[in-house]
């Protein structure tokens, strides 16, 4: 009897590790055909204290061509792309750009950043002023 308990137990966990093995690997992506997963969002937060949540619905690679304005005064003390792949690598970063329409320089491409209040620097070593934003794959 015990001999048929252990052979049972043996089965379920066969049984079980096959499920799991079949699951998808930590591969490149949860998308379609294994791209980035839909409907990526940032959080902003600006040295004024004020919030910010843009976001795109859609699908990869569409939802990475759409440019995104922001306010365009203030600097960025807080940047936190959030959607993130199964084992929790973030699947966008957003690119800031210093003018409207994600043109002029590019102030970084970025999934996270804080800094104890301290304002994001561009490539020049000043504080980061974007008015505009697109995301792109990380």
């Amino acid at each position: 009897m015990l001999a048929n308990a252990l052979s049972l137990l043996a089965a379920a966990l066969t049984a079980l590790t096959a499920t799991v093995s079949a699951a998808p690997a930590n591969g490149p992506g949860t998308g379609p055909n294994g791209y980035p997963p839909a409907d990526p969002l940032v959080q902003l937060q600006y040295s004024t204290g004020y919030y910010a949540y843009p976001a795109i619905t859609g699908e990869y690679p569409t939802n990475t061509q759409t440019c995104l304005g922001l306010e365009g005064i203030n600097p960025l003390i807080y940047v936190n792309a959030v959607r993130t792949y199964p084992d929790g690598r973030r699947a966008y970063k957003v690119r800031l750009y210093s003018d409207w329409a994600c043109q002029g320089n590019i102030l970084g491409d970025v999934d996270f950043y804080y800094d104890n209040g301290k304002p994001l620097n561009g490539p020049d070593g000043k504080p980061a002023v974007p008015k505009s934003l697109h995301f792109i794959a990380a």
